[in-house]
């Protein structure tokens, strides 16, 4: 299976072919492959390859890349569909194992590569390099050495006709986030919500078209929000702004639906007509909030354009999604753990939750160290989580609303 989504013109690869933010997460000088190789050997292709190997394979299986990737659907097939609304457990993930067929989902020059190297030297790199995954022989398959706690994907139902996802993330520069590059790169997107992002920049409107997104974005109060869309799925008709709240209509088949993004304030939580805009009479509507400034998803109730929704997380995971709240010191004390909150959410009207990607264990996310938020490890944007969830059109909305 080829990656359906080329970064290739939009980001600066390395000799090696990695792009910039792949090299970034990478310590190329942690990795001395030369002694990999037996004494004496000069053959520096094999080098090349090895070192390449252990760069793709640090890099590939990072929490962050495999929750947003098909090799979910493979650990899904060896443990089984969840059981429960959590991520799954990391001694469960030990026993799962990776063939070069699997790890071709990720990137087809891993398991190319791979296959280039002898078994002995595939060996060496598994107990000498920094790599979080073992090699084992007889079937020539990899495992975790020490699995990382991980999010996967929780359906509340069967996949239904006309079935869209909504990624929502946060963003407070002028360039495009990067974990929604490293995001695209492994799973095509149907539409992402960025909140406090500012794409009217030509480069980074150039970019996110060159991949086959279309894109509007809203500014206004000091506040910018962007909503892209793959269009070879979904077609603009029109849009509304307030504040920086944004609102777009897009459709596909025939099927309308209504994608908002918006960060409201006590000032002013939205207006009015925003909220009319919204709240219309037979819409489809999806709507990706950061309630960070309100105290989290619980003051929903006090922003007029939610009145009604319901939310995403809560129908499918039976609660919101946490991450540990910022604060002025870089480590929890030693008596004390980091608070937790929900900041963000995804509320819908007219259309049926299908699935949601979970959240982390409380446990792990109230002994996270501050400093290790903002680490390429751990998706918390901002401080705040990635929410991703899918949902349903095919005959669901007159349906749903029976219910309210």
């Amino acid at each position: 299976m080829r990656n359906e989504l080329d970064l290739g013109e939009a980001t600066a690869t390395t000799q090696f072919g990695e792009s910039a933010w792949e090299q970034s997460t990478l310590s190329t000088s942690e990795v001395s492959p030369n002694h990999l190789a037996d004494e004496g050997e000069e053959n520096q292709t094999e080098v090349r390859t090895v070192r390449l190997v252990s760069c793709l394979l640090r890099f590939l299986m990072q929490a962050p890349v495999l929750e947003t990737s098909d090799l979910l659907k493979v650990i899904e097939s060896q443990l089984g569909e969840a059981q429960d609304s959590g991520p799954w457990c990391q001694r469960d993930l030990k026993k799962v194992l990776f063939s070069y067929k699997d790890l071709a989902l990720l990137d087809g020059r891993l398991a190319s590569l791979l296959h280039k190297l002898s078994p002995e030297v595939v060996a060496r790199l598994s107990r000498q390099a920094k790599l979080n995954m073992t090699w084992e022989s007889p079937g020539m398959v990899w495992s975790f050495k020490e699995p990382p706690e991980l999010r996967r994907l929780i359906r509340k139902t069967k996949t239904a006709l006309n079935q869209f996802s909504i990624t929502f993330l946060s963003q407070r520069s002028g360039c495009l986030p990067v974990e929604l590059d490293r995001m695209l790169k492994f799973k095509r997107a149907g539409i992402a919500c960025l909140q406090g992002l500012d794409s009217s920049d030509h480069d980074l409107a150039a970019s996110i078209f060159g991949k086959g997104y279309g894109r509007f974005c809203a500014q206004g109060s000091g506040e910018a929000n962007t909503i892209i869309w793959d269009r070879s799925v979904w077609t603009f008709c029109a849009s509304h702004e307030c504040n920086g709240g944004l609102a777009v209509d897009l459709t596909s088949k025939d099927q309308t639906i209504r994608v908002a993004c918006l960060r409201p304030t006590l000032e002013h939580s939205c207006e009015a007509d925003f909220a009319d805009f919204l709240l219309s009479e037979n819409v489809n509507l999806v709507v990706c909030a950061d309630l960070s400034l309100l105290g989290g998803t619980s003051s929903a109730g006090l922003v007029p354009a939610l009145l009604g929704l319901h939310s995403a997380m809560f129908e499918t995971l039976g609660h919101e999604v946490l991450v540990p709240k910022p604060s002025a010191s870089n480590e929890p004390d030693a008596d004390d753990l980091n608070p937790l909150w929900d900041p963000c959410g995804i509320f819908f009207s007219g259309v049926e939750p299908m699935a949601a990607l979970s959240g982390y264990t409380e446990g792990y996310l109230a002994t996270l160290s501050q400093s290790k938020m903002g680490d390429s490890t751990v998706n918390f944007p901002q401080g705040k989580p990635i929410l991703f969830a899918e949902f349903g059109l095919n005959g669901f909305s007159q349906d749903f609303k029976s219910k309210k």
